[in-house]
């Protein structure tokens, strides 16, 4: 059985072999010594975990998707601010699987003398941890907090803490049944043996159908590379150059991979015109496909999707051999941006299948290019589009085409209904707005007709009038 540790300086553990049986784990980062007695040199003082950089170092090494968590035991206002920007600093550039944590809980030496946060009432200590909370939320990342179930009910008012952070919640309860109403993810319900550590370590569960995850930054998106021709991330065949029945995981490293750009050929290319959207389904694209561990196999296709969620989105953590297909490997990928990024309609998009892919995906805000520029060659594809295949295939772009920045690249198939004399309405009042000169009433008259009808023939289109897919095009792309 797989398990999911916490551990701080208190556990001596060998990590090399704790490795074969660990799926993830929580390391102490740091705490606010709150012991006078046996520790007067730390006391009140904010100090790293003495063997975070160890268990920091092991994870790492050894792909164990984890998270990080701190024991504020603040008192004052200026505590709790200092303590939310020092743990901040130290995990704000690490590629964490599962949110940050505040362990919040009381603390009693050898002799049973008090911590120095014990005495705290519960509105006092609610809002000092909130100061933490957010702190964490104004900078762009989920935090949540561990306690015992009856710690929760009586020392902590959930109700004050925003929705993202009870989303992360974490309970203690070695009962059996957790004793306690509130929504948490992970459950601490005992202690245990774990390989390479003498003692028993913590033991927790994920309780939750999806943990939750770091949002990333829309501001911080990756830069992908120009080639020519663009590079695809591809899910194709199994080892044996079949649809279904081989071994789970990449047995070639052909599986799922990256390769040049082809002509499938493709129906259309799926769009997100959110850059930060396309930097993240074009790396976790690249993460699947460079990691042996994700193979393909059309009976087994659900499998990669499983993983995922396990391994905290991030396909280069997957560790247990899984299979996709071309569509469920795409689309599972868009479902996990979704849950980095905080977008509502991309963990819930509703495609199955390539064949409904293209409904789906423009419900959810993708752009549905079917240009020749983008459908018959690669020059204008952008990282992260994805190419489809409505019968057959789809795959994503990882790399930029060389006219990716070229204006006639902004001139795209745009989701807007055809509209003729006698339309109404507000694509009416779009047009009017772009064409100018006209009074923006949603009618479209004569005035609007002529105005339209001068464009067409500015701009080489037909001129009839009808604004369909290619002349807002040209509309869209003057703006």
């Amino acid at each position: 059985m797989r398990k999911f540790i916490d551990v701080s300086e208190h556990n001596t553990i060998d990590w090399a072999k704790a490795k074969k049986e660990v799926d993830a784990a929580y390391i102490r980062c740091g705490l606010r010594g709150s012991l006078a007695k046996t520790a007067p040199q730390d006391y009140k003082k904010i100090r790293t975990d003495k063997k975070w950089a160890e268990n920091l170092r092991a994870v790492q090494e050894y792909g164990i998707p984890f998270g990080a968590y701190y024991f504020p035991t603040a008192i004052t206002t200026e505590e709790a601010t200092e303590g939310a920007k020092w743990f901040y600093e130290k995990i704000k550039d690490l590629k964490m699987s599962y949110p940050p944590m505040l362990d919040s809980e009381n603390v009693w030496g050898d002799d049973r003398e008090p911590g120095r946060a014990n005495s705290l009432s519960r509105e006092e200590r609610t809002r000092l941890l909130k100061i933490v909370t957010d702190y964490f939320n104004e900078h762009g990342m989920n935090i949540g907090v561990y306690a015992s179930a009856s710690w929760f009910k009586s020392k902590l008012d959930m109700s004050a803490f925003p929705r993202r952070v009870r989303d992360c919640t974490w309970v203690a309860d070695s009962t059996g049944a957790v004793d306690y109403d509130g929504y948490y993810w992970l459950h601490q319900y005992g202690k245990g043996p774990v390989a390479g550590s003498a003692k028993d370590i913590d033991l927790n569960k994920i309780c939750a159908t999806i943990p939750p995850v770091i949002i990333k930054e829309a501001s911080k998106v990756q830069a992908f590379p120009t080639t020519d021709p663009v590079q695809i991330s591809n899910s194709g065949s199994d080892e044996n150059g079949t649809y279904r029945g081989g071994k789970a995981g990449d047995q070639t490293g052909n599986e799922w991979r990256r390769r040049d750009w082809y002509n499938r050929p493709w129906n259309c290319v799926l769009r997100h015109p959110d850059a930060a959207v396309r930097a993240c389904i074009a790396e976790l694209a690249i993460k699947a496909a460079d990691n042996d561990k994700i193979g393909y196999d059309q009976n087994q296709r659900f499998t990669y999707w499983t993983e995922l969620q396990k391994a905290g989105f991030d396909p280069s953590k997957i560790r247990t051999a899984c299979e996709a297909d071309c569509s469920a490997g795409v689309i599972a990928n868009v479902r996990a941006a979704g849950y980095i990024l905080g977008r509502k309609e991309l963990k819930e998009i509703s495609a199955t299948y390539t064949g409904n892919m293209r409904s789906a995906f423009k419900a959810a805000g993708f752009r549905v290019l079917t240009d020749s520029r983008y459908t018959d060659q690669d020059d204008y594809l952008l990282a992260g589009d994805i190419l489809l295949n409505d019968v057959h295939h789809t795959a994503t772009a990882i790399t930029n085409g060389r006219f990716s920045g070229a204006a006639p690249a902004e001139k795209e198939e745009y989701d807007m209904p055809e509209i003729k004399k006698g339309s109404q309405g507000k694509a009416v009042k779009v047009l009017q707005v772009i064409l100018g000169g006209l009074n923006v009433d949603g009618d479209f008259g004569w005035k609007t007709l002529n105005a339209v009808i001068e464009f067409q023939k500015t701009h080489s289109l037909t001129a009839d009038g009808i604004v369909g897919p290619k002349t807002w095009a040209e509309l869209l792309g003057t703006l």
